[in-house]
């Protein structure tokens, strides 16, 4: 069996996926709000994002171990906790000087995890699940520890100030330093300490008023610093607490039934969870006038002290769609929707192919991991580990527990308006999963179950051997009969590809049967840890731990990874979820959410259409060629000697330097299956006359008044020196097709007055709309088409009529100009250019940088009123 690997560029893209990381801690510096998150199965990370508002960016992509646990802010330092059982050298303390872009260890993990943090006066505290109590007054160089009149190895969970007053929650009970954390006395009067009824979970305080979360007794709170404690559970039914914490004169607590809140001086908390979805809060902080909650499915905030929430998770991501036990059928399509169900038990669905998520999990209460997903008669089914099973008939609007529940099944067929569901047993459901029978024929444990064309198949296991056994009904309504056995191999997953079953072993490779099941033979992957199979379309995919193989039409199988992210750590399980939507695959991977591929780039692509393209080009000028675009397919170009590429790369379109060499132009199209016959282009280049184009516009950011521009300055003045504004890049696009480019001169010098003189080809004689770029100003367009027939082309950005959209500025002198700060060139201008700016703002970056949008040489705040200005009012490319 042949096993070989394509190279090729790009194929996969990110397409989004549910939102909302298990965040784990809160905290924020005097830039940004930062979050911490810790995803079960997968690394989370540490999420910033500017207090001034914007989307979350993930600064620990850099750091061993992203499971973070716990983050404090001390000073300028931003520390993170994190703790990884497989590789001890990977958790530990972590701090950063510059909002996350570099990380140095500051106290190894060794055999013990941290859990929280404490920024009292001079010194950073932290503390540890084996019952010690870290101190640094310098910054976290140096680490002394102490655990006197502490109970040996009780957790400690939580840790708080009131005035130099420490006090710590730990798994038997409350304790107090006076000390700076260097002795410690217990205050558990009034609280249990025997097994769990007194190990606190979180604490908080009002003035003298202390509050303390219980794992089973609910809630505590004492009056007089800690002395003595009495119960405060009126109105709570869980008395398992997740968390608590203190707003104003408000006090919130987590619990199985959500959000509580109660006033300092009430005894009944009511419920308060108007807006938020059925999730574990596992944390509460207060930023400015917002408390924020986090927990299992991310973010949420409320302005107005819990009355209402709203989702906070603009950008945060982490959500595994899958779990690692199960990975099949945790996606799938329903109607007009995509379905994906995630690690942390939560269901969400989306109605553009995966771009934006909706979470969809009403009704479900459980916090385990979901095992699958279906979609059967216009129901949907989800099975969890150790749960029940949940039905939904509006597409996971609401979910409903069916009154005679099985739990957590493998798989979920129908055939025959029978459902059959595999869980040791299998068993049917002649009623749309109301009541359920035991299949008497299949005798054994059943793991995994096909169709092959109407027939069904299920693979069973024998009880303590390592013999697969594999029965088949007719039509799924026949008895089950023994049609093979494989002796001493343990298949996990059966499937059928038109009149062949596939099987694979977890560590022996595939497997392949002709004559159901009879017999079987090797199909490759031998060497390779397979964690699933998905059968999309006529094409059979394998998935192992790190890397993603699609079994070709000659029998090879074909590593299809191409620039898929690798993975994350030595414990993260990969794709756990695929499926194709319209013309595109989709894969889950692991907490990096969704990514997308062209279905085409599964076949070996076709000869490209003919080539579009000046077969006569001048020389030294700029030229687009061009062939009909295939998605999933990439394209190599080859010009003549001399010739240059200058932009395309891959593309089905690229512009190019012309030389002087005549030859062929050619483009050979290519898949991660291999290539196709190529296509050409004959071409003679010619030495054209010239003639000048004289271009007349100004910049907002530079522009100084009196129609005049300020020279945009570098490290040691004007960049590029006197008289001379900016450089921008001046295109030609076609009048019929404006994304046809025709012609681009770049580096255009533009002098202080507004004007730049350019010379033209004089091949270039047609009508063409004129495209401005500049390096953070908005795309700008003519409005009409000019005519470049004469030897000399006059055009200015003078007036709103005479930019596309009039999407001129017009300043207080009466000029117009081109909207500046769209720093990330997008062509929208909106948070996400202020955060580049924000962050060299806050390291003083200086010199000819992308987002100095005014030109001075500095990122400051005088840059940021630009983008604010302009953002508020939705300035964004317009374009024919």
């Amino acid at each position: 069996m042949i096993l070989f690997k394509f190279s090729t560029a790009q194929q996969w893209s990110p397409v989004g996926g549910p939102q909302g990381a298990n965040v784990t801690g809160i905290s924020s510096t005097s830039t940004h709000l930062v979050v911490a998150s810790d995803n079960i199965n997968n690394p989370g990370g540490i999420w910033l994002t500017p207090l001034a508002g914007g989307s979350w960016t993930n600064v620990a992509m850099n750091m061993a171990n992203k499971r973070v646990a716990s983050v404090g802010i001390h000073g300028e330092y931003l520390f993170v906790s994190n703790s990884d059982h497989y590789n001890e050298s990977d958790g530990g303390i972590h701090r950063s000087s510059d909002n996350g872009t570099s990380w140095e260890t500051v106290l190894p993990q060794g055999s013990q995890s941290f859990s929280c943090f404490l920024s009292l006066n001079n010194t950073i505290y932290t503390c540890t699940n084996s019952g010690w109590v870290y101190r640094s007054s310098d910054n976290g160089i140096t680490w002394a520890s102490s655990n006197s009149g502490l109970v040996a190895y009780s957790a400690i969970s939580c840790i708080l100030s009131m005035g130099d007053s420490i006090y710590i929650g730990t798994s038997k009970g409350v304790y107090l330093s006076t000390d700076g954390a260097v002795t410690w006395s217990a205050m558990n009067n009034g609280i249990p300490t025997n097994s769990n009824y007194g190990r606190i979970t979180s604490m908080t305080s009002i003035g003298n008023t202390l509050y303390a979360a219980t794992f089973r007794s609910g809630v505590f709170k004492s009056t007089n610093r800690g002395e003595s404690w009495t119960q405060l559970n009126g109105g709570i039914t869980s008395l398992s607490i997740f968390s608590i914490y203190a707003k104003d004169n408000w006090v919130f607590a987590a619990n199985a039934q959500g959000v509580l809140r109660i006033n300092n001086n009430e005894t009944i908390w009511t419920i308060a969870n108007q807006g938020l979805p059925g999730t574990r809060i596992s944390v509460f902080y207060n930023q400015g006038s917002t408390l924020l909650a986090g927990g299992q499915t991310g973010l949420y905030q409320s302005t107005d002290n819990g009355e209402n929430w709203t989702d906070a998770n603009n950008g945060l991501a982490g959500h595994t769609i899958g779990n690692q036990y199960n990975p099949n059928n945790i996606m799938i399509e329903a109607g007009e929707y995509l379905i994906a169900g995630t690690s942390t038990g939560s269901i969400y669905r989306s109605a553009d192919q995966g771009v934006t998520w909706q979470l969809a999990s009403n009704g479900i209460n459980t916090n385990t991991f979901i095992s699958a997903i279906y979609y059967v008669n216009q129901t949907l089914f989800a099975s969890y580990q150790f749960g029940p099973l949940y039905t939904s008939t509006d597409f996971g609007e609401t979910w409903e527990s069916k009154a005679n529940p099985i739990s957590a099944p493998y798989q979920i067929m129908v055939n025959n308006n029978r459902i059959w569901a595999s869980y040791y047993e299998l068993l049917y459901s002649d009623d749309f999963g109301e009541n359920w029978n035991v299949e008497p024929s299949v005798p054994t444990e059943v793991m995994k179950m096909c169709m092959k064309n109407e027939d069904l198949f299920v693979m069973t296991l024998e009880p303590y051997t390592t013999n697969t056994t594999i029965y088949k009904s007719v039509n799924g309504t026949d008895p089950f009969v023994l049609t093979g056995q494989m002796t001493g191999v343990v298949f996990e997953h059966i499937c059928a590809l038109g009149d062949t079953l596939f099987a694979f072993a977890n560590t022996a490779g595939v497997y392949k049967s002709t004559n159901d099941g009879l017999t079987w033979s090797p199909d490759g992957l031998s060497d390779k840890l397979i964690r699933n199979f998905s059968v999309i379309g006529n094409k059979l995919f394998a998935r192992t731990r790190d890397q993603l193989f699609l079994r070709s039409n000659n029998g090879s199988w074909v590593n299809i990874n191409a620039d898929l992210p690798p993975v994350l750590d030595d414990h993260d399980w990969y794709n756990t979820g695929l499926m194709a939507t319209e013309n595109k695959l989709l894969a889950a991977v692991s907490s990096l959410s969704l990514y997308q591929i062209n279905m085409s780039a599964f076949e070996i692509p076709l000869q490209p259409g003919p080539i579009s393209g000046n077969t006569t080009p001048c020389i030294g000028s700029i030229v687009t060629y061009s062939v009909p675009n295939t998605p999933g397919v990439i394209y190599t170009w080859q010009f003549p000697s001399g010739w240059v590429i200058i932009s395309g790369g891959n593309a089905s379109s690229v512009n190019v330097s012309v030389g002087s060499s005549p030859g062929l132009v050619l483009v050979t199209p290519a898949t991660l299956m291999g290539t196709g016959p190529a296509q050409y282009l004959i071409v003679m280049p010619v030495t054209c006359l010239e003639k000048t184009l004289n271009l007349s516009v100004f910049l907002e950011g530079l522009y100084n008044g009196s129609n005049r521009m300020r020279e945009a300055n570098g490290e040691a003045g004007p960049q590029f020196g006197e008289g001379i504004a900016d450089e921008i890049t001046v295109e030609l696009h076609n009048a019929a097709d404006y994304g046809i480019i025709e012609h681009t001169f770049n580096n255009v010098q533009l002098e202080v007055s507004g004007n730049t003189t350019i010379t033209v080809p004089t091949e270039l004689t047609g009508d063409y709309y004129l495209t401005i770029k500049h390096r953070n100003s908005v795309e700008t367009v003519s409005a009409l088409l000019v005519s470049f027939a004469g030897s000399t082309i006059t055009y200015a950005f003078d007036a709103p009529e005479k930019a596309f959209g009039g999407n001129l500025l017009q300043m207080m002198d009466g000029t117009f100009v081109i909207y500046g700060g769209d720093v990330n060139q997008d062509g929208i201008i909106d948070s996400g250019d202020m955060i580049p700016v924000e962050n060299d703002a806050a390291t003083a970056s200086s010199g000819y940088l992308y987002n100095d949008c005014n030109g001075d040489g500095l990122i400051d705040s005088s840059d940021m009123v630009i983008i604010e200005n302009n953002a508020a009012m939705a300035i964004g490319v317009e374009t024919p």
